[in-house]
């Protein structure tokens, strides 16, 4: 059996929020990141220093 399904979601996701860690605050930048760009060529002003500048 995966070890990692004996593990609880939110054991995982305390830990990979630890400032230790940062993973989950690393994922949340980059999502919001991809989220401005998808928008940004949804809208097809493609341009990354206004995405970047609205984070």
């Amino acid at each position: 059996m995966n070890p990692w399904k004996k593990i609880l979601l939110s054991d995982y996701e305390n830990h990979m929020s630890l400032e230790s860690v940062a993973q989950l605050q690393a994922l949340n930048r980059i999502m919001k990141e991809q989220f401005c760009i998808y928008e940004m060529l949804r809208k097809k002003r493609i341009s990354m220093r206004n995405c970047m500048e609205m984070l």
